[in-house]
């Protein structure tokens, strides 16, 4: 759901939502298609251990990413689909610390952006791969928009989910 809201805002703040209208995509065929009867993340649930040495991880870092336009059924919809590079894929499950802005999504769910909320991925100013999806280990403590700060956590990458964004954070906590 997130990732087709960002597809629809990513549209909008393009001035092309006609061209993102599946009229204006090749035919769906078997190679472009898309079909995930069961959305599951692929991320390995063990406990992150704290006393590892977290890998200090940048937005730069995260842009080893293309997406590829895939029609997915059951939204009826072309949408994008990530392709994670050798250099982020070797971080999975990893633990790591991470800085931007946190966005509130809804009650007790936040990403974490490199950008302000004024000029981050959902207002149409960078990419899917300038957000991350915060799995906070509590949700005790509140956090407020485009508030700076430093998560540790463990980096998960989302390539089926489309209720969560393409890089997760969970275990997530915050760096005093």
């Amino acid at each position: 759901m997130i990732r087709l809201l960002c597809w629809i805002l990513g549209c909008v703040a393009l001035n092309s939502l006609s061209s993102c209208r599946p009229g204006n995509r090749p035919e769906n065929t078997p190679e472009t298609a898309i079909s995930i009867p069961t959305v599951a993340d692929s991320a390995d649930t063990t406990a992150a251990d704290p006393t590892d040495n977290p890998i200090i991880l940048t937005w730069n870092d995260l842009k080893d990413v293309r997406f590829e336009e895939k029609y997915y059924e059951k939204e009826e919809a072309w949408m994008l689909f990530p392709s994670f590079g050798n250099s982020i894929k070797t971080m999975e499950g990893k633990i790591i610390e991470i800085t931007g802005y946190v966005i509130p999504i809804e009650p007790e769910r936040y990403a974490l952006s490199a950008n302000p909320f004024s000029a981050c991925f959902f207002c149409g100013n960078a990419g899917p791969e300038s957000v991350m999806e915060l799995e906070l280990q509590s949700y005790g403590q509140m956090y407020y928009t485009d508030e700076f700060r430093t998560f540790r956590g463990k980096f998960s990458l989302n390539i089926t989910n489309l209720d969560k964004m393409n890089y997760v954070l969970r275990e997530a906590e915050p760096v005093e």
